[in-house]
């Protein structure tokens, strides 16, 4: 009975831990290709809309450039929760302005990452999808 309790505890002690993305799988899977915006909201807003055939990419030197011709920057923190810092945009650039922010990297795949932040009682986020060239 208590080898049955003791293998009990130690599998939910492995269930219950929280699995981060890695830095290095962050930045391998965001410079691989070019990527758009498939959601955003942003304190209840929808702002998916907004930014329809705008395509971005994550170049090196920490340059992010967008189709848009607007320039902005991103790092990643080398610890976890793995975090995904986008800057480099200002309010005189519209709606780019609210992409500047410390993201947290919720989900990283091929195709698809998934962002969040807080911002008082809200919870934005952010989905990017990765163009597939033809």
């Amino acid at each position: 009975m208590k080898r049955v309790l003791f293998l009990l505890v130690l599998l939910l002690s492995f269930t219950s831990c929280k699995k981060y993305v890695t830095t290095n799988k962050v930045n391998r899977v965001l410079q691989r290709d070019s990527w758009r915006i498939s959601g955003f909201v942003h304190q209840n807003n929808n702002l998916t809309d907004s930014f329809n055939g705008v395509t971005f990419v994550f170049g090196e030197s920490s340059k992010l450039s967008s189709s848009e011709g607007l320039d902005g920057k991103w790092t990643v923190n080398d610890t976890k929760p793995t975090k995904l810092y986008l800057s480099g945009y200002y309010q005189g650039d519209g709606i780019f302005f609210y992409l500047v922010d410390d993201w947290l990297v919720e989900e990283c795949s091929k195709n698809e990452f998934v962002l969040t932040a807080e911002s008082g009682s809200f919870t934005n986020q952010i989905s990017f999808r990765r163009i597939i060239p033809d």
